[in-house]
């Protein structure tokens, strides 16, 4: 989906909705006014007080090392400079937090030692409080919820805070319990990292807590031009360009709050959004077409979108969503939507404009999955029943035949016994020869071979008919009989055929149940 100019992948999307989502902060977070704190780079700086300076290529991590060694308290002053009374939380603070919809379902990781994310959630959720955990004493990466400062907080210990090059190396190398935790996290859920840049010197130290993976599962949101750095991590960026101005990531902030949105949305607002769209054309590529297509994937909002997409711009539009796609595919696993698309498709489109259809499913060389003709079938059904009678019911019965599912609920025998005459007689006549066909089943024959197990097969055939044999006695006594004088040669065929069918295939066996006196 798009929210601002940032495509936000489904799966990201969907992660976050099915409460899989971990948001993973970095300083950049903490950088916008009215936080205004430095980034790492910075806040060594002014650590040195002057004092030193990063040597050429010299890791920050390394050179904060060598200001211990000259006697500087760097981590109390690090303290001391990220709890100014001045520095408040941020809209971005407030924003990754409302993404979890509560303090008890927040599942947020930072490297910031500062505590605006705990005072944020306290400010949004007064009656409610998020569990905090900070380095080193971490909960278990593959199942925790709350805000976990990983490299210590201001609020402990400053001496636990990992600052220098000998904190970076007891955290992931020689104690590694931030390596521990971050394995076990990547394992388990899908992250977003935001507030890091390629050149952030945590991000060296992250990536040796990043277990290798195949998936799509971990994001980060970047600036345009750092692809490659991202991608060598098996992280997937979601880039946006930089603006002109103070405000360098206005547009990861803009991308943030539509997301925020678009989750706190109550199903009255979705229905909403949902009707004013439909009402219109189908939207080009963009935010709409994003919403309506993930609308598409989840079943309370999917109900809306059938509820008021009636018309055949919006089938036109379904035909390039793969959630209604798999509807026309063999194989295709079920989900949750497919009895509601399948529902709306036939009783809205598949009769009334049995036309353009078929004419689709012939064109893109497409079938019926099980669903999908469970209801056209039934929706044909019912027309049936109706003064008008069911426009295509000639064009979709041999699709039917050919398509028919191995179980079903005697759908072919409900529209045979619907039929009219004399206007559906044809079709009639071909549901009644499909329905009458025989068809092979293998039964075992334990009792015979119990009896003389040296002459007797292991199995015998038996012999049914497709259809049920009390529907179709039902539809010969209702509308062949009363006309047999104009059914009377095509039913000699079918009366031809099948039986010299039944004795091939009883002639294989040497042995047949098949009651052909029936009629």
């Amino acid at each position: 989906m798009h929210f601002g100019c940032i495509d936000f992948p489904s799966k990201l999307v969907d992660s976050r909705a099915e409460g899989n989502l971990v948001v993973f902060a970095g300083a950049g977070v903490s950088i916008p006014p009215p936080s205004n704190l430095p980034d790492f780079q910075k806040l060594a700086l002014e650590l040195a007080q002057g004092t030193k300076v990063p040597e050429k290529g010299e890791p920050l991590d390394r050179f904060l090392g060598r200001l211990v060694d000259s006697g500087l308290r760097i981590h109390e002053l690090t303290r001391d400079r990220l709890r100014r009374p001045d520095s408040k939380p941020n809209r971005l603070h407030f924003s990754l937090l409302k993404l979890f919809g509560g303090a008890r379902t927040v599942r947020l990781v930072t490297t910031n030692f500062d505590n605006h994310f705990a005072a944020a959630a306290a400010e949004m959720w007064a009656n409610e409080s998020s569990e905090i955990f900070a380095a080193p004493a971490l909960p278990v990466g593959a199942d925790f919820l709350g805000l976990v400062h990983l490299h210590g907080s201001v609020m402990r210990d400053p001496k636990r805070m990992v600052l220098t090059d000998a904190d970076f190396g007891k955290a992931y190398l020689t104690e590694g319990w931030a390596r521990r935790f971050l394995q076990g996290m990547f394992s388990k859920y899908t992250v977003i990292f935001v507030g890091y840049s390629h050149n952030d010197p945590v991000m060296h130290y992250l990536a040796r807590g990043l277990p290798s993976s195949t998936e799509d599962t971990r994001f980060a949101l970047t600036l345009e031009g750092q692809d490659r750095f991202w991608k060598n991590l098996g992280i997937v960026p979601l880039t946006y360009p930089e603006r002109l101005g103070s405000n360098s990531h206005g547009e990861q902030e803009l991308a943030l709050s539509q997301w925020v949105a678009f989750t706190a949305e109550r199903p009255l607002d979705k229905r909403a959004r949902i009707q004013e769209i439909v009402s219109k054309l189908p939207p080009g590529p963009g935010e709409d077409d994003d919403y309506l297509a993930d609308a598409t994937k989840k079943v309370p909002t999917v109900r809306f979108f059938t509820e008021f997409a009636r018309t055949l711009e919006w089938f036109e539009w379904a035909q390039g969503r793969d959630t209604f796609l798999r509807l026309f595919r063999e194989g295709s696993d079920s989900k949750d939507t497919d009895e509601i698309l399948a529902w709306w498709f036939a009783e809205t489109f598949a009769v009334e404009h049995a036309g353009k259809a078929l004419g689709w499913i012939a064109r893109d060389k497409l079938t019926l999955g099980p669903t999908c003709w469970l209801k056209v079938a039934f929706a044909i059904a019912c027309r049936l029943n109706s003064e008008g009678g069911c426009p295509g019911l000639d064009r979709w019965v041999p699709l039917l035949i050919r398509t028919r599912p191995e179980h079903t609920n005697h759908e072919l025998e409900h529209i045979l016994f619907r039929c009219r005459y004399p206007e559906d007689a044809t079709t009639a006549l071909l549901l009644f020869q499909h329905l009458l066909r025989p068809t092979p089943e293998l039964e075992p024959n334990d009792f015979i071979r119990a009896i003389d197990p040296t002459r007797a097969p292991d199995v015998d055939l038996e012999l049914r008919t497709v259809g049920d044999d009390y529907e179709i006695r039902e539809a010969w006594q209702r509308y062949f009989q009363p006309n047999l004088q104009d059914f009377a040669g095509a039913l000699a065929a079918i009366a031809a055929a099948h039986p010299e069918e039944t004795a091939l295939l009883s002639k294989a066996y040497q042995s047949c149940d098949f009651d052909s006196q029936r009629f």
